[in-house]
């Protein structure tokens, strides 16, 4: 995959976690969902898929007129930093070395 390509689905990424579902007519869901499906799967094949994706997502999908979705992601994104700072505090503590952490693709 040429570096362009790359960049553009990374650029594509980074506008969804800016302007979420805003972006898309009549704010379909099932249409956002499948274009960043192929976003990631496609970053991911070349490991081009970067960190901070799945909280971009969850930030994107924090962009809309929905109060309970929009809660919903919220949520996820509050969880994500416990997460982190749990998993943090478990790495700084050392457990023999053992990773804690989930891919990016597999959070997605």
């Amino acid at each position: 995959m040429s570096c362009n390509i790359i960049n553009a689905l990374k650029n594509f990424l980074k506008i969804f976690e800016s302007k979420g579902l805003t972006q898309i007519q009549g704010k379909n869901v099932s249409v956002i969902t499948k274009q960043l499906h192929a976003a990631v799967v496609s970053l991911d094949e070349v490991c081009t898929l970067p960190d901070e994706t799945y909280g971009d997502i969850l930030r994107g999908f924090t962009k809309c007129s929905n109060e309970d979705f929009k809660e919903v992601f919220q949520h996820l994104l509050i969880q994500k930093r416990i997460d982190h700072f749990s998993s943090h505090i478990l790495i700084t503590t050392s457990f023999h070395g053992s990773s804690f952490s989930e891919s990016t693709l597999a959070k997605i």
